[in-house]
């Protein structure tokens, strides 16, 4: 066995991790607004009768943060858990609400791919639909909109994180799909310095109008440690560490325990976090409260 060759492998997914990492929580080049064509989402069609659902996936990586050493791919799934067909549409965003340009691919025949819209597309009962994006030149982060009516569906995203070169597989992460209306939901936070862990939270203001959100950092005894409030646009997608975030000077030494509550007066916000520790990338829990 080429112990050379797997150490070299292992420290460029690390590198390739904390790059990715590092682009999608620290970079912030908002503009403001919306297009039009995100007030019509789900609006087209004519689907079956029932009650509709929305389900947010606030992010979607792919393509390569380190110059085609290492890239990402997202992959959707999307289940009619009942009985019944379903309709299913989605919209896909650029991190200022701008319509996607990312080609996505699917399963279906009838729709091997698309670019920003997915046209409304009927999932017979216990049908999946599949979409993954992973075809762009240099790394990219999106979010996406689901509509389906009746709301029969489960939705979930992981990201692969692959050699460019051979596809061999690396890692995978799960990310949960979000609700479209949140007000109130708390984060919890593990934090190291020396290691470099710590935890990235992704928001996107759904609504068709800006809206502000009040963030409370608490530590294990409750006391509040840093407090901020933040806009967005409509349509606005905003990344970024806690650490960085809040601002945070002269952290403790070892691990350290605290929870952010994020509290809006408009319920229409998606989220998802995710922590960083060396090259490793995960999931972390997002409870909504109201």
């Amino acid at each position: 066995m080429n112990n050379g060759r797997i150490w070299k492998t292992g420290v460029l997914a690390v590198i390739a991790t904390i790059a990715f990492a590092s682009f999608v929580f620290r970079s912030e080049e908002w503009t403001k607004g919306l297009r039009s064509h995100f007030l019509a989402l789900g609006q087209t069609g004519t689907p079956p009768g029932g009650k509709a659902i929305t389900k947010i996936i606030p992010q979607i990586a792919v393509g390569s943060f380190d110059g085609n050493v290492t890239s990402y791919r997202t992959v959707t799934e999307i289940v009619n858990t009942g009985s019944s067909t379903v309709s299913v549409t989605g919209n896909f965003y650029n991190q200022n609400g701008s319509t996607s340009t990312l080609t996505f691919t699917t399963n279906l025949t009838a729709i091997p791919t698309f670019s920003g819209m997915l046209a409304p597309t009927n999932l017979s009962a216990n049908q999946i639909l599949v979409i993954t994006g992973g075809a762009a030149s240099t790394g990219t982060v999106n979010w996406g909109k689901i509509v389906s009516n009746p709301g029969t569906v489960s939705v979930s995203t992981y990201f692969e994180f692959r050699d460019a070169t051979t596809d061999r597989l690396y890692s995978r992460v799960g990310v949960q799909a979000s609700v479209a209306d949140m007000a109130s939901f708390v984060i919890p936070r593990v934090r190291n310095v020396a290691d470099g862990l710590d935890v990235g939270f992704v928001l996107v203001n759904t609504g068709t109008a800006p809206a502000t959100i009040n963030a409370t950092l608490r530590d294990t005894t409750g006391a509040i440690l840093s407090s901020k409030s933040l806009a967005m646009s409509a349509g606005q997608h905003t990344a970024q560490f806690i650490q960085g975030f809040f601002g945070l000077r002269a952290e403790p030494g070892g691990t350290s325990y605290s929870f952010v509550v994020f509290d809006s007066a408009s319920s229409q916000f998606a989220a998802v976090a995710l922590a960083i520790e060396g090259g490793s990338l995960a999931s972390f829990p997002v409870d909504r409260l109201r």
